[in-house]
């Protein structure tokens, strides 16, 4: 109402009337205001499926801001820092403050992130194929739900992270399709994750050479594995033609 005196929290600046004048409502953010479910075990069940409700999702995060806003040019609403927070605002979460966070800790964080927002992903469309939920209304914009928001990306762009490691992060879909001829040319560009304490090959071998040996040289003992399996798996890499290159060639 327009008695109420608006009491932000600290290190927060909302400005309401740009979002009254775009008709954003109040419980689009303050969902969890007047019944909030911290601490609060559901101990109901959905008699429908018989699994335990679930708690509401809280519009009161940072997570939850980015249904609308974003760092990208596309974005509905602009992402920037400074418009939400003031100067003097620890920018940092605790979690990359912790001893080990980067490198091994950053990457950790970021998979959980991506873990949890490509279930959330399933589950919204699950829940819109069950229900027959119909597209918005032209001019409506679609709000995801908040675990459909990747955390990292509340702060970072994607291009900060494909600026570090050299190529698109978190790998888009289809990348593994064509990822043997990048680690071919770039191959330092993959050893900056995929380096283990026994080499990069460990890595490989996991996919490529499975039962291998990580600490013998593949050209070593590849036909052993040869030997007891066929060549038949040999073949989703390499041609027909690839071990003529050695065995009736003689190359070296």
């Amino acid at each position: 109402g327009p008695n109420r005196e608006i009491t932000p929290s600290d290190g927060i600046i909302i400005d309401h009337e740009i979002h009254e004048e775009g008709e954003i409502h109040c419980t689009i953010c303050h969902n969890r205001t007047a019944h909030p479910e911290d601490g609060f075990e559901l101990t109901n069940f959905d008699p429908t499926t018989g699994e335990p409700n679930q708690k509401h999702d809280d519009f009161m995060t940072m997570t939850a801001c980015f249904r609308c806003h974003g760092h990208d040019a596309d974005a509905e609403a602009p992402g920037d820092c400074l418009a939400c927070h003031p100067e003097d605002f620890p920018l940092k979460p605790e979690s990359h403050e912790e001893e080990g966070f980067y490198p091994a800790g950053h990457a950790e964080l970021a998979l959980e992130a991506q873990e949890s927002q490509e279930s959330a992903e399933v589950t919204a469309m699950a829940v819109s194929e069950e229900t027959h939920e119909e597209s918005a209304e032209e001019g409506e914009a679609h709000l995801p739900t908040v675990g459909e928001v990747n955390e990292c990306g509340t702060c970072h762009t994607s291009q900060f992270c494909e600026d570090c490691h050299g190529i698109p992060m978190p790998h888009p879909v289809g990348f593994v399709e064509g990822h043997g001829e990048l680690g071919s040319e770039e191959p330092e560009i993959c050893l900056t994750c995929h380096a283990t304490e026994s080499g990069p090959e460990e890595f490989c071998n996991n996919c490529h050479h499975e039962g291998s040996d990580p600490n013998i040289t593949w050209i070593d003992q590849h036909y052993v594995l040869v030997r007891e399996n066929g060549a038949e798996g040999c073949f989703d890499c390499h041609n027909p033609t690839y071990c003529a290159e050695c065995h009736v060639r003689g190359a070296q």
